[in-house]
This record gives C-alpha cells, sequence and structure tokens, in this order.
C-alpha cells in the first residue's frame, strides 16, 4: 500500500494522519511541502499513525524533521494510536525517549492543554 496522509487543521495544532506505507522521503516530499506551508500558522502537530503498516527508517527521519521544525517553532509534535510493532521500533531506535506518544486524540489535546 502506497503512502497517503491528511493534515485536518484543529484551533491549537494540526493532525496529521499517515496511512498506508512510509519508505522514502520521496513519498513523503508532497507531505513536506505543504507541512512548510502549514508550519507558518500552526507550530503544534498531533501525527496520528493508526493508518500507517509500515515505516522505515526514512520514514522515522520524516517525523524527526516533523518534530524539529514543530520544536524549532517554539512547539511539538505528538504521536498517536501507534501500533505495536510500530512502537517496538520507536523503542529499539530510542525515539520514544524522544517524542512524546499518547494513545489518542484526546490524550495528545490534554497534553496541549496543558502545554
Amino acid at each position: 500500500m502506497s503512502f497517503t496522509y491528511s493534515i485536518e487543521i484543529k484551533s491549537q495544532y494540526a493532525v496529521v494522519a499517515f496511512h498506508g506505507s512510509l519508505l522514502s522521503a520521496f513519498e513523503a516530499k508532497p507531505f513536506m511541502e505543504e507541512l512548510h506551508e502549514v508550519r507558518k500558522n500552526i507550530s503544534k502537530f498531533v501525527i496520528d499513525l493508526q493508518g500507517l503498516n509500515h515505516l522505515s527508517s526514512e520514514g522515522l527521519g520524516i517525523l524527526l524533521q516533523v518534530l524539529t521544525k514543530a520544536r524549532n517553532a517554539g512547539g511539538d509534535a505528538v504521536i498517536i494510536n501507534i501500533s505495536e510493532d510500530i512502537q517496538k521500533l520507536f523503542i529499539v531506535t530510542k525515539l520514544n525517549s524522544i517524542f512524546t506518544i499518547k494513545n489518542n486524540l484526546t490524550e495528545a489535546s490534554q497534553f496541549y492543554a496543558g502545554k
């Protein structure tokens, strides 16, 4: 399954939903271009991985770019709905200590409400 995404703007943050397989930076180029435009007005992101089946090292790099751009703009990026397999990948790479990971959108909203 190829990589697709959607971006939904909420009042305080944007929800980015990934679907399919995020395997290369080339596949994610349209997303990164759109993210650049969204980031002009929003610096807080919720990244929903519920629809993501596979994530490569390049895909992890894309997630790190989102986090870095958000934090450089004074915001953050929260990961939600992470599958067990991708959770294991985050643990092995120690990215679970870099990203804020919440179970769902409600918890992510509460995280941002507390900031």
